[in-house]
C-alpha cells in the first residue's frame, strides 16, 4: 500500500509523537528544575502542544480510532475499541490538567509547578503507548481508502509534505 506521491500517515503521526516528546522533555529539562527553561523553549513547547499535538491527537480520535474499530470484528473490534477507549481517556485526563494547572501556569511564565514533571511523564507514556500499541496496526487494518484519508488529513501537520 504505497502512497505515492502523498504523505506517509503513520510517518506524519509518528514525527509529531517524536516532537511532542522533544517538547515535553524540555519542560522538564535542567535536572527537573523546569524554573531555568528559557522563554523561547517555553512559548514553543506551548505553542506545539496546543497547535500540532492538539491537531494530531483529532486525527487519531476523529478518523484513526473510529477505523480501526470498524476494521475488526467480534471480539478483535472489542478489544480495538477497549484500547481506544482507554487512550481517550488518559488524553481526556491530560488536557483537563493542562487546561485546569499546567498550561495557565507556563503561560504566566511560572513552569516551576509541581505537577509538570508528572503530567510529562503521563504524556509521555501515552504517547508511547499510541506509538507502540495502535500505530503499527494501522497500516495492516486499513484498506486504501481509509489510508488515503488518514494521508490526506496528516498532510497539514508539521514536517509534512502533501502535494495536493
Amino acid at each position: 500500500m504505497a502512497h505515492v506521491g502523498a504523505t506517509d500517515p503513520i510517518s506524519a503521526l509518528l514525527q509529531t509523537d517524536a516532537t511532542t516528546l522533544v517538547h515535553l522533555r524540555a519542560l522538564t529539562s535542567s535536572a527537573g528544575a523546569p524554573a531555568h527553561l528559557a522563554a523561547p523553549v517555553l512559548h514553543a513547547a506551548i505553542a506545539w502542544l496546543e497547535g500540532p499535538a492538539q491537531a494530531q491527537w483529532h486525527i487519531l480520535e476523529g478518523q484513526v480510532f473510529p477505523a480501526l474499530v470498524e476494521s475488526m470484528a467480534g471480539s478483535d473490534a472489542i478489544c480495538l475499541r477497549d484500547l481506544t477507549t482507554g487512550l481517550t481517556h488518559e488524553r481526556d485526563q491530560l488536557d483537563s490538567r493542562w487546561r485546569a494547572t499546567i498550561g495557565p501556569l507556563l503561560k504566566a511564565g511560572v513552569p516551576a509547578t509541581p505537577e509538570l514533571p508528572a503530567w510529562t511523564a503521563a504524556f509521555e507514556r501515552h504517547l508511547q503507548r499510541t506509538d507502540n500499541e495502535l500505530l503499527p496496526m494501522v497500516p495492516r487494518l486499513f484498506d486504501d481508502d481509509a489510508l488515503d484519508s488518514l494521508s490526506r488529513a496528516c498532510g497539514d501537520l508539521p514536517g509534512t509534505a502533501s502535494p495536493r
